[in-house]
């Protein structure tokens, strides 16, 4: 007498019958050579400059960059933070000491970071008070005073801390063995061409046309720093425009870069990502 479970099994072993046992295959005629073949010859993909920009930033941009809400200082390092940084009481002491029987080896400057531009930018901060911190290209380290540590805010902190990271990361690009073949990518024929072009300061007053005014007595103070600021930036050297640019705007170029100076910023801070 065949039972309920005789049924099923009758069932599944017709279904398994009906199975082919197979894929049907479409052969299609083609004239593929075997013999290997040169990349040189393989068409170019057509894609404009900006779609190549485009697409690159958003493939190497991490993904905490577009959660919403604001970013911890962690996730930032080693790209807009530094990884290492040198803590010391006193910045120029420490790096006199450091620097003896090295001044002959500091790295020549370009000629967008000209030495009497740069010596007077520097001679104006000393007189300012001092440095809060330094990049240091020939000890390749970024220096900060141990009591500026300890006044300054956390914002205040990164800020610093992503200024002359960008200094770091400029000065790494420059120094980069060997040179990358991808035109886009940042070089030191790109930052001259930037620099020629002007293009960091005009980027920048751009950025700062953009920002609200508001109303009242504000809106008188905000344009007297607007001027103030675009006046300063075109006396600083290349390294410095962009420095000083990367801290002011890093929010921006790291998630929806417009410009090319925010493009190549957000190129720099995520070039190993």
């Amino acid at each position: 007498m065949r039972d309920i479970y005789d049924e099923i099994l009758d069932d599944i072993e017709t279904q398994e019958k009906k199975k082919p046992t197979q894929f049907d295959i479409n052969e299609v005629a083609t004239d593929f050579d075997p013999r290997p073949q040169s990349l040189e010859d393989i068409p170019q993909y057509a894609m404009t400059d900006l779609d190549e920009n485009n697409f690159d930033i958003n493939y190497r941009t991490p993904n905490f960059v577009f959660e919403e809400g604001p970013k911890r200082s962690e996730q930032l390092i080693g790209t807009l933070l530094p990884e290492e940084i040198t803590v010391t009481d006193n910045i120029d002491n420490y790096t006199d000491k450091k620097m003896r029987g090295l001044n002959q080896m500091f790295p020549g400057r370009m000629e967008y970071d000209k030495d009497e531009v740069r010596k007077k930018y520097e001679d104006d901060s000393q007189e300012k008070g001092g440095w809060a911190a330094v990049y240091h290209p020939v000890l390749d380290e970024i220096i900060v005073d141990k009591a500026y540590i300890k006044k300054a805010t956390l914002p205040q902190m990164n800020r610093t801390l992503i200024h002359e990271n960008v200094h770091k990361l400029e000065r790494d690009i420059e120094y980069r063995r060997p040179t990358p073949r991808v035109l886009s990518e940042p070089n030191k024929d790109m930052f001259q061409q930037m620099y020629n072009d002007n293009t960091v300061r005009n980027d920048f007053t751009n950025y700062l046309k953009g920002n609200k005014l508001g109303f009242g007595p504000q809106r008188q103070e905000i344009l007297k720093d607007r001027r103030s600021a675009m006046k300063e930036y075109k006396d600083y050297t290349f390294p410095e425009q962009l420095a000083y640019v990367g801290e002011e705007i890093f929010s921006n170029a790291i998630k929806n870069p417009r410009s090319k100076t925010e493009r190549v910023l957000n190129r720099m801070w995520f070039q190993w990502v």
